[in-house]
């Protein structure tokens, strides 16, 4: 009768119901019926009930209604007694036979449509939340155990990757398999403390999930735990699904109840009791903020929802507000990029969603992605993008990427110093290829790369391994080649200093570092004429005018005639950065330091060339 199976209009069935309720207090008043197990069945079928509606109706009214004539206190002792009964294994023995299991077959997993069920009575404030979160075993403890253990194996890998250790005691593949055994002991912990998060994350029911991920953010990252990062991952699925076009049915709407929440009611305050779905673009950036903010960049075990949020970037992406010559030169060069985002989701960029690529595997399709996005960007924004990714490598987990990708990095420009040394092996097509190897490497780190690439080119150990490298990044993605400009705009806009000085005081020439960079630039625009020149075009002007006087084109000092006492160093040599883009891009061949003989042999023009190659030659007697 409490499940609406009786016939009628809605005033009789309150009243049936109001009936009923009446009398199984008035059998439990003279101990006819326990408390107790009518608490526990009502919740019982309070879970069947949710777990059969994907979206909330009035079925399970009439059991909260009876419920709600218990005391908050029993109400949370029998939760708490439920959840803590171990389940016996599906298809065991004693199970078959309808017994109670005792020879010790229990499902380790605590059931997540129980704690659901139990998490939505602790929203409409049937339970109490902090009592029963006292009463879930085992403690906080174990979950600070694994965390501290990960922490512990975490800087003992950073440190054989970033350390060289002369004495050959260490062992890289023992020490990564003992990191990944505590990655993956931390990722797949489930207790009945992340049940309860997780069941108040598949409610929506966001205020007392924030509460309790708050509680437990001072012991460990809650994100790096795959329940719960599974279910942040599915409501941020939810959340913008309205953005996207029609597809099937998510696989999530099986297990979570997100639009339950939708009907919790609250004071108003810094974080909302539900979070709704966004119906508007606009309203793309406020409301996923919230749950971006707890997942941090651990997305990347998510490749629909980090798809699913680069789909609803390239649909927010809008023309500048007004002119400005750094766009139009964007919009009019090679790569033409015009278009612009809101700063909110710049930030979302490069918070969560390209360190997210850090960490996880090389996928070919998100990077693809991003770059529909990122090469309609203007210049500006993309390298400030990049600028801004760069420097999140300091944190978590994306310091040991980083490490890891410069490490394998040297590996594989290793293998190309050695097979450029011989034909055979560059001729043989069994031979080792190191250009799938970084092409898929660069996919997920490609700044720490290009850095290694360009360190061994600029220490000059070399200079036949300029072309190498270049032909190196033949097959990489056009992010990878962005990403490389970006790199190579960043060095040409950083000032000379003792270590990096343009000028060799020693014989008066160009610093190798400087010959070297500037050839490596040249053959590299030359390979991928499609990047973007307008990022290093603007570098290089801008160190080329460093050097000017200061003061210098101001009516006040000409006509004053005071020379300025600011050091010449030299920083407008970058020059040679240009001669080289025009030396490989534009076919103009410089030759410097010519011999007599050289300029003997150059003096003739372009008749005198076709004479020189045309003697000896016999005229075909055909034509």
């Amino acid at each position: 009768h409490l499940d609406c199976d009786v016939l009628g209009d809605s005033d009789e069935l309150t009243k049936i119901r109001e009936s009923i309720i009446e009398d199984i207090m008035l059998l439990i008043g003279h101990s006819y019926l326990c408390p107790n197990r009518i608490i526990a069945m009502a919740i019982d079928i309070y879970e069947k009930l949710m777990m059969e509606e994907e979206e909330p109706s009035k079925r399970p009214q009439a059991l909260v209604s009876l419920l709600r004539r218990f005391s908050r206190e029993r109400l949370t002792k029998i939760a708490a007694f439920l959840v803590s009964i171990a389940s016996p294994v599906a298809g065991s023995k004693d199970v078959k036979d309808g017994k109670d299991a005792k020879d010790g077959k229990f499902d380790p997993e605590p059931r997540l449509s129980q704690f659901m069920a139990i998490a939505s009575l602790i929203s409409i404030n049937v339970i109490d939340l902090r009592t029963l979160w006292s009463y879930l075993e085992p403690g906080e403890k174990k979950i600070q155990e694994a965390y501290h253990l990960l922490q512990r194996k975490y800087e003992a890998k950073l440190k054989t990757i970033s350390v060289v250790d002369l004495s050959g005691k260490s062992n890289l593949a023992k020490d990564k398999r003992y990191f990944s055994a505590s990655v993956k002991n931390f990722n797949q912990l489930l207790n009945k403390k992340i049940r309860m998060v997780e069941a108040m994350i598949s409610i929506n029911d966001w205020r007392n999930a924030c509460i309790m991920l708050t509680i437990m953010r001072r012991i460990c990252r809650p994100c790096m735990n795959h329940y719960l990062r599974s279910a942040l991952c599915d409501l941020l699925k939810w959340i913008i699904q309205p953005l996207l076009p029609k597809t099937a049915s998510p696989p999530y709407k099986s297990s979570r109840r997100f639009a339950w929440g939708l009907l919790l009611q609250g004071s108003e305050g810094p974080v909302p009791v539900c979070l709704p779905q966004a119906t508007d673009i606009n309203d793309f950036a406020s409301a996923t903020k919230q749950v971006l903010d707890q997942l941090e960049y651990y997305l990347h075990t998510d490749n629909v929802a980090m798809g699913n949020l680069w789909q609803v970037m390239a649909l927010s992406l809008k023309d500048p507000p007004g002119p400005s010559p750094v766009i139009a030169a964007s919009a009019h060069s090679a790569a033409p990029s015009n278009q612009i985002l809101d700063d909110r989701l710049v930030a979302m960029i490069y918070k969560h969603l390209l360190p997210a690529i850090s960490i996880a595997k090389p996928n070919p399709w998100l990077s693809s992605m991003a770059w529909n996005v990122l090469r309609q960007l203007t210049i500006f924004q993309r390298y400030m993008i990049y600028s801004c990714w760069e420097t999140r490598y300091s944190q978590f987990m994306l310091k040991y990427s980083y490490e890891e990708a410069k490490f394998e990095a040297k590996k594989i420009l290793k293998r190309v110093v050695s097979s450029d040394k011989s034909d055979r092996d560059r001729d043989d097509p069994n031979a080792y290829k190191p250009s799938p190897v970084f092409c898929q490497l660069c996919q997920t780190n490609p700044i720490p790369i290009v850095e290694v690439m360009l360190k061994d080119i600029e220490i000059g150990f070399n200079v036949n391994m300029i072309q190498p490298y270049v032909d190196l990044t033949g097959r990489c993605s056009d992010m990878m080649t962005d990403v490389v400009g970006y790199v190579l705009a960043r060095n040409c806009e950083r000032g000379a200093s003792e270590t990096r000085t343009f000028l060799n005081p020693a014989d008066g020439f160009l610093s190798p570092w400087l010959s070297n960079f500037a050839e490596f630039i040249g053959r590299f625009y030359k390979k991928h004429p499609q990047t973007n020149l307008v990022g290093i075009l603007t570098a290089v002007c801008r160190r080329m005018m460093s050097d000017l006087p200061e003061g210098a084109g101001s009516a006040g000092s000409a006509g004053s005639g005071r020379q300025s006492s600011k050091k010449f160093k030299g920083e407008s040599l970058i020059r040679v950065v240009l001669e080289k883009l025009m030396e490989h891009m534009g076919g103009l061949i410089v030759v410097k330091d010519l011999t007599a003989e050289q300029l003997l042999c150059l003096a003739g023009g372009p008749r005198l060339r076709l004479e020189s190659v045309s003697v000896g030659a016999r005229p075909d007697p055909l034509r």
